[in-house]
């Protein structure tokens, strides 16, 4: 074999062995390995943790029952046969006590909720679909794939060598803030919406917690620009449709929505 064509075909099987170290479960391709994912996520969770001005973190230690709700809910979700990552990523609830509509999830399972958006909602079931529809961004690498997107996998990286906090600040504040750049796709948002359902069908829980959600918004004459939450998450006059035909592929199960549950979770939120 001449030299030029054993080049070729190293760099092949090099390039080769390359795509499928970065194969997410599903079969997609991601630029960012497990294990980057989760550092990403720890150096952000830290940058976090030391600014708590734009993000007052709710006390674990001073607020168990919130967080042992939250905890439950999230050990429940994650026990769904449909979880790729469950025994992969670092998966874990902060909650920031502010009184906006937000919640968003970094890349390897570190995922936060706003008090606002907790109080907004009306029962279990509608935070337990809110709260798989983040965890299906996580487990679908939808994060992953959005900040390689906007900052270049190269920028990423490098982050992982440097170790600048203030860079994962940046990228946390981006994720909060919904940057334009960061908007999930309207086909990731889908698959956000279906793996609510599918993850919910292996709980109690009803499987259409966020059609809920959406319903509400609807019924108040919402858009997604009075709340940080839906920036980041654009809607469609289809998302309520696609939301029910999954449901009803699904066996169109009924859960419950646990009314009692969530009156006791928002009686020890802080006021």
């Amino acid at each position: 074999m001449k030299r030029s064509m054993r080049y070729t075909v190293l760099l092949v099987l090099v390039a080769g062995a390359f795509l499928f170290s970065r194969c997410s479960k599903d079969g997609g391709i991601v630029l960012l390995s497990i294990e980057d994912e989760i550092a990403l996520g720890l150096q952000a969770d830290s940058a976090i943790a030391a600014d708590p001005e734009e993000f007052p973190i709710l006390s674990r230690a001073e607020n168990q029952f919130v967080y042992e709700y939250f905890d439950g809910m999230l050990a429940e979700i994650l026990a769904s046969d449909e979880i790729n990552y469950r025994d992969d990523f670092d998966w874990s609830i902060t909650i920031i006590d502010k009184d906006i509509m937000n919640a968003f999830a970094l890349p390897g399972g570190k995922m936060y909720f706003y008090t606002g958006l907790i109080k907004y909602l009306e029962n279990s079931a509608q935070i337990a679909g809110v709260l798989a529809h983040e965890v299906a961004h996580v487990d679908r690498r939808h994060s992953n794939k959005q900040l390689t997107k906007a900052y270049g996998v190269d920028f990423l990286l490098s982050l992982l060598v440097d170790d600048d906090d203030s860079q994962y600040l940046q990228i946390a504040s981006d994720l909060a803030q919904g940057m334009a750049q960061l908007q999930f796709s309207r086909d990731y948002e889908y698959e956000a919406d279906e793996y609510s359902i599918r993850y919910l069908l292996d709980t109690e829980y009803d499987p259409k917690g966020i059609e809920g959600f959406f319903l509400k918004l609807e019924a108040e004459g919402q858009t997604a620009e009075t709340f940080e939450f839906l920036s980041t998450h654009p809607s469609d006059e289809n998302r309520i449709e696609n939301l029910n035909l999954v449901w009803e592929e699904n066996g169109s199960v009924v859960g419950e929505i646990f009314q009692e549950e969530y009156n006791a979770l928002i009686q020890h939120l802080p006021r």
